[in-house]
């Protein structure tokens, strides 16, 4: 657990902290329906889906197939869900197609609501140009979730962070210790640039103080107030208590060679 507490230096979203999930598909279905409720002006949830401009969420073709499952749950449509092509050795979403994508989809009616990008996408490791795109959601006002739930444990290695240059400009990012950092599952670690708005989407009001802090801005929510499922697991209240146990701000890390 030590090794998450490095990892949450390195990302530097200007967060507020984060929370532990039981899964990374719940952290981007969370993502998801934050997307949904910030781009509805947070009326979603009350109003639904009908009679409400068609959403649009973009995301390359080699995502995990939770992003999928994530649209289909938030009422959003697979047919809402535009994949980008890809370029490079990378297989990077194409920033300039993502753009030309979200301009016609604004023409045409539409309302896009957010960008998944990806860190080591399951199926061929395929990885977003993390800065690039969050350009492209800052000049159309989007949320930005990363999932890097199987390569962001890599992050821990100086020589592979390039491959999330701009992680700091995210709005959201997941990865799982539980994969290569030794940690029992459930451990998903959801960091938030404004975990406000995941509060909001969730329960309709401000941030919740029925939490357990645990270290370096993280809480285990005990509400389900910060996610998708209604309580805690045994699981996640025991990795918040190791967290507390090693993960202090005071500790001293060296970059791994």
């Amino acid at each position: 657990m030590f090794w998450t507490g490095y990892v949450a230096r390195l990302a530097c979203l200007t967060a507020s902290g984060g929370v532990i999930q039981d899964s990374a598909s719940s952290a981007t279905l969370a993502a998801v329906l934050v997307m949904r409720e910030r781009a509805l002006k947070w009326k979603g949830n009350k109003l639904g889906l009908s009679g409400q401009a068609r959403l649009r969420i973009y995301c390359s073709g080699h995502v995990h197939t939770s992003i999928d499952r994530a649209i289909w749950v938030s009422g959003i449509g697979e047919d809402n869900l535009v994949r980008i092509p890809v370029l490079g050795e990378m297989h990077s979403l194409d920033v300039a197609a993502l753009d030309a994508a979200i301009v016609a989809d604004t023409r045409a009616g539409f309302l896009p609501a957010g960008i998944i990008a990806s860190v080591g996408g399951t199926s061929v490791g395929g990885t977003d140009n993390i800065a690039e795109v969050c350009e492209v959601a800052r000049r159309h006002d989007l949320y930005v979730h990363v999932d890097a739930a199987w390569a962001g444990s890599a992050m821990i290695c100086a020589e592979f962070r390039n491959l999330w240059d701009g992680i700091e400009m995210a709005d959201s990012m997941v990865f799982n210790p539980h994969k290569w950092l030794g940690a029992q599952f459930d451990c998903s670690a959801h960091f938030l640039r404004n975990p406000e708005s995941l509060v909001r989407t969730l329960t309709g009001s401000a941030i919740s103080s029925i939490c357990a802090p645990l270290a370096f801005g993280f809480i285990a929510d005990l509400t389900g107030n910060y996610s998708t499922p209604f309580s805690a697991s045994l699981c996640l209240l025991l990795v918040g208590a190791a967290m507390c146990l090693v993960m202090r701000p005071d500790r001293q890390v060296q970059d791994v060679a």
